[in-house]
């Protein structure tokens, strides 16, 4: 009787410290709706082209929903959300993305992601950072990163889910989920 209370207790404590953890790494993330559960609210979805993107239910990392670019030719397209920044500070942004092996990435089509600074409502000639591209198919969720210090001039940040179709044969779909960005 004794060890099924302390099993009990142990679980209970293992259960809050990882509640715990989840809870605060969230108080961190400065992205509202960061894995699409609430559609494309807080998320603007932009695209020039082949290069469609849509929330869905197919393929998930977590949760209900992910965020889906299918790239069928030479085009771009992103979901992105704005954040007020100041000069100096760092900004890390990721991403878990998959390219399923049924409809992978191919002959020039990428995913990655992109902070964009941008000061008086245009961008800045410089100070933009991208993450690796994924350009072939995954059969795991991949996540990756990338990290910038917003340059003096920059009033916003732009943190974009990209994806890019650099001919009229790139094809593909990738899926964006669990995104997560945070000042330091």
């Amino acid at each position: 009787m004794r060890m099924k209370g302390y099993i009990g207790l142990m679980s209970f404590l293992l259960n809050v410290l990882h509640c715990g953890q989840a809870s605060a790494l969230s108080e961190n993330n400065i992205l509202l709706n960061p894995g699409f559960e609430k559609g494309e609210e807080s998320w603007y979805n932009w695209c020039v082209g082949e290069n469609a993107g849509e929330i869905t239910n197919e393929i998930t990392h977590s949760g209900q929903q992910s965020a889906k670019r299918k790239i069928t030719g030479k085009g771009m397209g992103c979901f992105g959300q704005v954040k007020k920044v100041e000069p100096g500070d760092t900004i890390k942004f990721r991403a878990w993305i998959k390219s399923p092996q049924d409809s992978a990435l191919t002959k020039g089509a990428q995913v990655y992601l992109r902070i964009e600074f941008w000061g008086n409502e245009k961008p800045l000639k410089t100070g933009h950072k991208e993450s690796l591209r994924i350009e072939n198919a995954s059969k795991t969720w991949e996540k990756i990163e990338v990290e910038a210090v917003v340059p003096i001039g920059a009033q916003e940040a732009r943190l974009l889910a990209y994806s890019v179709g650099h001919n009229d044969t790139s094809k593909g779909i990738a899926y964006f989920d669990d995104m997560a960005a945070e000042i330091i």
